[in-house]
């Protein structure tokens, strides 16, 4: 039986400036998945990162210099984006506020 490190956060804030959406602390994971809940007005979830909890969060850019970007549906769920997987912080920033849900394994 193969066991991993694993944690939900059971709601995470969204907000439409960074500053004021929550930090998802992701350093000791490998991958998480983004469940946006059923009713959620949030279509877009743009993701920033920082080199440490607490840190100063710029925006995340894919390898080809893409902003790293997910159009997202309430009642779904979504795999967190690969170019995501070295941050040790994270904060999604939607396109209205809201929470999402995340959960997290390593």
């Amino acid at each position: 039986m193969l066991d991993r490190l694993s944690n939900t956060l059971v709601s995470v804030s969204v907000d439409t400036t960074v500053a004021a959406c929550e930090e998802i602390l992701f350093g000791p994971y490998a991958g998480a998945i983004v469940f946006v809940p059923t009713g959620s007005s949030i279509t877009t979830l743009t993701w920033y990162v920082a080199e440490k909890a607490g840190g100063t969060y710029l925006a995340a850019y894919d390898e080809d210099g893409v902003a790293v970007t997910q159009t997202v549906a309430a009642a779904k769920a979504y795999a967190l984006p690969a170019a995501l997987y070295a941050a040790r912080a994270l904060k999604a920033v939607g396109d209205a506020a809201g929470t999402i849900a995340i959960s997290v394994k390593g």
